[in-house]
């Protein structure tokens, strides 16, 4: 039974100088892999309600408006005309873990109003993705909304006799979901509130045998067309950024970062000029990913200011961002602190 992709470990960091320089098989990727924590608890399965797919419009639970406020006002503050919500200069508040979710829940992304969250399970038994929902962002997430995500053709796991699904990511209306499989990343179109039809296999970003390039952690940004997916060869990786149109893809480009590799999991808010993502640094003194944070002026000037986010730092420890608010004032991500690999939130106080 295959396990889970992107844990950082002992073992794993001992792979590190075994396969760096060398032409990586999938042999030496199964071996230096591994996940010592799992959930076999049921979740339940979609409800099979269905969603007019055609509208470019937010649906559900989350057809109102973008409620940064929290109380389903009219104002949009998340990245629309209304103010800022906190200080993006000030640092975040110590994090907490999402309540709602279930245990070793992974790659939670949410849509814009942040009600909606799509995430994967870190467990060989669960090899799914989930949707859950809740009433507004100040809510915990109910548990019992947990939904099965259902893909019509699954893709199989080059390297396993089974389907195994990582870090979905949809776009804002959750017309299109793009997925991970296999070191690849896939996109399917809806056909009903729960149900995606046939995974497409998007060329640019397929795994390469020998692998000098395993595609994961795809996050697209819900208000544009711009999708990111990081290359993982353990001694290094990088960030890669790509244009959508549908199923169509362009060739990605790798994404300055400040740091030949050792990049993954980036996150941008709405109007690309905010970035959070995991790095794993020499001259941040630690073994394990980190997260850092870079800006810029606008999407035509590259990222600059690169900076571990200190606040957030937990030494031994994995740590990969999910999803940053269109505001800048709330940040999920993925840890493995508290023992096992979970979610957790971390905000800015308001102004």
């Amino acid at each position: 039974m295959p396990s889970a992709p992107l844990r950082d470990s002992t073992q794993t960091r001992r792979c590190v100088s075994a396969i760096a320089g060398a032409s990586l098989v999938a042999a030496s990727i199964a071996a230096c892999q591994g996940s010592s924590f799992s959930s076999d608890a049921p979740l339940p399965a979609v409800d099979g309600s269905t969603t007019d797919r055609s509208t470019p419009t937010l649906i559900g639970e989350d057809a109102g408006p973008l409620d940064d406020a929290g109380d389903d006002s009219s104002t949009i503050e998340d990245g629309g005309s209304g103010g800022p919500r906190c200080d993006k200069n000030t640092p975040f508040g110590a994090p907490t873990r999402i309540v709602g979710l279930p245990e070793s829940a992974m790659g939670l992304r949410l849509n814009p109003t942040e009600r909606t969250g799509f995430f994967h399970v870190d467990s060989p038994s669960t090899p799914l993705i989930f949707r859950i929902t809740r009433k507004n962002r100040l809510d915990n997430f109910d548990s019992t909304t947990v939904k099965t995500v259902t893909i019509q053709q699954p893709a199989l796991q080059a390297d396993a006799a089974a389907p195994y699904f990582y870090y979905p990511t949809v776009t804002g209306n959750e017309a299109r979901l793009y997925v991970m499989s296999g070191y690849s990343i896939y996109s399917a179109m809806r056909v009903s509130d729960g149900t995606y039809d046939q995974l497409t296999l998007i060329p640019s970003l397929t795994k390469n045998n020998p692998a000098y390039a395993l595609y994961t952690m795809p996050s697209i940004n819900p208000n544009d067309d711009t999708l990111y997916a990081s290359t993982v060869l353990f001694a290094s990786g990088a960030t890669h950024v790509a244009t959508v149109n549908g199923a169509v893809v362009s060739a990605p480009a790798k994404l300055d970062l400040g740091s030949s590799g050792n990049n993954r999991s980036i996150v941008v808010t709405a109007d690309g000029t905010l970035a959070y993502f995991s790095s794993w640094r020499e001259s941040d003194g630690s073994t394990f990913y980190q997260i850092w944070t870079a800006s810029r002026e606008n999407t035509a000037l590259p990222f600059s200011n690169f900076q571990p986010v200190v606040e957030l730092r937990s030494l031994n420890t994995t740590n990969d961002p999910t999803y940053i608010s269109n505001d800048g004032c709330r940040l999920y991500f993925q840890s493995d602190r508290g023992g096992s690999m979970n979610t957790y939130i971390a905000e800015r106080s308001p102004l």
